[in-house]
């Protein structure tokens, strides 16, 4: 089987994480080539162009769900989705068939460490609502808790992005305000990432408290199973896909929080949780598609 694939996500902080490994994914079942005038299978990774389908089948895939924008779906036979919220938002927008193909971490290089009163809130800085993490509200939380007076530290790992440099320079000026809490920036997925993850208690995710559209709150959210997979406990807003990871604690309200980290967690078992998130998995699931798709 002929295989090309439009891959216009292959950036280390955007989409990169799910295109590479679904790609090589992909490259079990068939050839995956650069171009073919006629492939078996056409596989579009983007979802802000309209990109003409040119496959004899063809599967786009749905990194989120398209409700505020116009790209064309029609001429395609199905869909890949990261997940089962977004299956449900594209099944409930355009109805074509379509498949879940969960992203893959590097499970290895996760480690349960002993646990210490560690809060980490992980993901890029951006000022818009949609790509808002909320991080200048998770610190005020954490202010308000009086946490850092507890012996609690609250880490924020994330970059700003274009045209937010003014508003991650005010995220670390009220955390040097906020006792407890500190700002390291981007990190590359090295010692230090792995170390922070298994030493961490808890994750505490905000995204999605400004957006009100789809495809303006957190889609999937590979941060949470990166967590899992370290038996850091994620605790996150009920909006979008992460909710839908199993494992994860669901906040409301801000008084929320308090009580989830109260509970009892087992690190194990969150680790667990997590296994289903393997290169393993994505494989088999990519081949069950293309059975389903007539392709195997």
């Amino acid at each position: 089987m002929n295989i090309v694939v439009h891959n216009s996500h292959d950036d280390d902080g955007g989409g990169g994480y799910y295109s590479r490994p679904l790609i090589r994914a992909l490259a079990h079942y068939g050839t995956v080539l650069e171009s073919h005038p006629r492939p078996d299978l056409f596989v579009c990774i983007d979802h802000t162009q309209n990109v003409p389908a040119i496959g004899e089948k063809n599967l786009r895939v749905c990194y989120c769900p398209l409700t505020t924008r116009t790209v064309n779906y029609n001429d395609y036979n199905g869909a890949i989705c990261l997940g089962d919220w977004i299956q449900h938002e594209q099944d409930r927008s355009w109805g074509l068939p379509s498949w879940v193909i969960y992203p893959s971490i590097d499970w290895d290089s996760f480690k349960i460490l002993p646990k210490r009163k560690l809060i980490l809130n992980v993901g890029g800085v951006f000022y818009d609502k949609g790509h808002s993490k909320n991080q200048h509200a998770v610190i005020k939380w954490f202010g308000d808790e009086e946490l850092g007076n507890d012996g609690w530290e609250l880490v924020i790992v994330g970059k700003p992005h274009a045209n937010a440099q003014w508003y991650y320079d005010g995220m670390v000026q009220l955390a040097q305000r906020t006792r407890g809490v500190s700002v390291v920036g981007y990190m590359e997925h090295g010692e230090e990432f792995y170390r922070l993850f298994g030493e961490a208690m808890f994750l505490i995710h905000a995204n999605g408290l400004t957006g009100h559209y789809p495809d303006e709150v957190e889609h999937f959210g590979i941060v949470a199973i990166e967590a899992l997979a370290s038996g850091c406990q994620p605790i996150v807003y009920n909006k979008g896909g992460m909710p839908y990871i199993p494992g994860v604690r669901v906040w409301h309200t801000w008084e929320d929080i308090k009580h989830l980290m109260e509970i009892p967690f087992v690190p194990e078992r969150l680790r667990q949780k997590a296994s289903m998130y393997s290169f393993d998995e994505m494989v088999r699931r990519a081949g069950k598609m293309l059975e389903d798709f007539g392709l195997q």
